[in-house]
C-alpha cells in the first residue's frame, strides 16, 4: 500500500505566483499563501468568473440545501479556490448546511493501488482529525488522477511573468518622474567614477519620486540638461499588457469584451454567440463540476442551477426585439407585450 500526501500547508518564504504554479502533484507539496492574487489581470477574470455563477440560483429536491449552497458567502469562494487553485472544498454539517473549509487545512492521502483517497483536517490549532469522504465536498474542473485537482494558472507561468516584468517597467518609468534622462556635465574637472556616483545619486534623490518636481541647486562647475522622455515605452507596456490580458481570458474561457477589450473580429452576432458559448461552455463545465460532487456525496436530488440571471436582456434592448418581431410578423401583439411585461390587449393576430 502506497499512500501519496498533498499537503497545502501555507508558508510566506516562496513567492505567491510560483506557489500556485507548482500545481497539484502526486506527491508533492503545495504551498499557497494569502497574497496569492498578485496579478490585477488573473485577480479580474477570477471574480468575473465567480460573481457569474454566485449569481445562479441553485435547484434541486430539497429547497434547504439549495438555498444553503447557493449563498454567495459559500458559493463565490468555491468557484475562485477551483479556479485559483483547482481545488475547493466544503464540508457537509448536515440538514442543509454546509462549511467552506480553507485549501490549507485540508490535506489528501491517496493510495495509489487501491485508489482509496482520505482527507485529513488539520487547522494548525487543534489535533487533526480525518473527514469522511461523503462529508467533504471535493471540486476540481482538471486532474490528472481524478483526486487532485490542476489549476489553470499552471498554464499561465510565463504570462504572469510577463505581466509581473511590465509592472516592473512601468513603475521604475513613473518613478523617474516626468523630465526623463538627466544629463549632468562636469564643465571645469575632471570628475572620477566615485565622484560621478555620488553626484548621480544626489541629483536621483533631489529629482525623482515624490520629489520629481522639486527645485534643484547646482554650482558653477555643473552644466545640467535632459534628454527627452522617451513616450514610445507607454505604447509597448500599453500592447504588451493587451496580450496578457488576452492569454489570461482565454485560459479561462472569459470573452475578451468582459475585460474591456474590443474584438476586432466582432459583431453583434457574433457577440451573441460569444456570450452563448461562454455560458454553455465556461459556466457550464464549472455548474457540471459542483452538480456532480454534489449528487455523489448528497445523492440525486436534481441539482441544477438557474441561469436566468445570466441571460436577462436590457430593458431597452428587449423593447427593441419585441418591436422587431411583432414588425416582421413573427409573434402576436400580446406575445410582444408579455416579453416587455405588459399585460395582454386580447389581440391574438399577427402584424399583417
Amino acid at each position: 500500500m502506497s499512500f501519496f500526501i498533498n499537503n497545502q500547508a501555507t508558508t510566506g518564504s516562496a513567492d505567491p505566483v510560483e506557489q500556485v504554479l507548482i500545481g497539484f502533484n502526486d506527491n508533492a507539496n503545495f504551498n499557497i499563501s494569502n497574497n496569492v492574487l498578485s496579478s490585477s489581470s488573473l485577480f479580474t477574470v477570477i471574480q468575473i468568473i465567480a460573481n457569474d455563477v454566485a449569481s445562479c440560483k441553485l435547484n434541486c429536491d430539497t429547497p434547504n440545501i439549495g438555498n444553503n449552497f447557493s449563498k454567495r458567502r459559500l458559493l463565490f469562494p468555491v468557484v475562485s479556490n477551483m479556479l485559483l487553485y483547482g481545488n475547493s472544498f466544503v464540508e457537509n454539517l448536515g440538514s442543509g448546511n454546509f462549511r467552506l473549509v480553507p485549501n490549507d487545512h485540508i490535506e489528501i492521502e491517496y493510495d495509489d493501488v487501491t485508489n482509496q483517497v482520505r482527507y485529513k483536517y488539520n487547522n494548525h490549532e487543534q489535533k487533526p482529525r480525518y473527514i469522511p469522504n461523503e462529508k467533504l465536498l471535493h471540486f476540481f474542473e482538471f486532474t490528472k488522477n481524478g483526486v487532485f485537482g490542476l489549476s489553470r494558472v499552471q498554464a499561465l507561468k510565463g504570462t504572469l511573468k510577463a505581466e509581473k516584468e511590465l509592472n516592473n517597467l512601468l513603475g521604475g518609468y513613473l518613478t523617474s518622474g516626468i523630465h526623463g534622462t538627466t544629463v549632468i556635465k562636469s564643465v571645469n574637472s575632471d570628475l572620477s567614477k566615485e565622484a560621478r556616483e555620488k553626484v548621480r545619486k544626489s541629483f536621483d534623490e533631489a529629482t525623482t519620486g515624490d520629489k520629481a518636481l522639486n527645485s534643484i541647486v547646482v554650482g558653477p562647475d555643473l552644466d545640467v540638461s535632459s534628454l527627452d522622455l522617451n513616450t514610445d515605452v507607454l505604447k509597448v507596456i500599453d500592447k504588451v499588457n493587451e496580450v496578457v490580458i488576452r492569454r489570461i481570458a482565454s485560459t479561462f474561457g472569459l470573452p475578451i469584451e468582459k475585460l474591456g477589450l474590443e474584438n476586432v473580429h466582432s459583431n453583434a452576432l457574433q457577440s451573441d454567440k460569444t456570450s452563448n458559448s461562454y455560458l454553455r461552455g465556461t459556466l457550464q463545465h464549472i455548474f457540471d463540476c459542483i452538480t456532480s460532487e454534489l449528487t455523489e456525496k448528497l445523492g440525486n436530488k436534481n441539482f441544477s442551477f438557474d441561469t436566468s440571471a445570466l441571460t436577462s436582456v436590457d430593458p431597452k434592448e428587449m423593447l427593441e426585439q419585441a418591436a422587431n418581431a411583432y414588425n416582421n410578423g413573427l409573434i402576436t401583439l400580446d406575445e410582444a407585450r408579455q416579453m416587455i411585461n405588459l399585460d395582454p390587449v386580447g389581440n391574438t393576430y399577427f402584424k399583417e
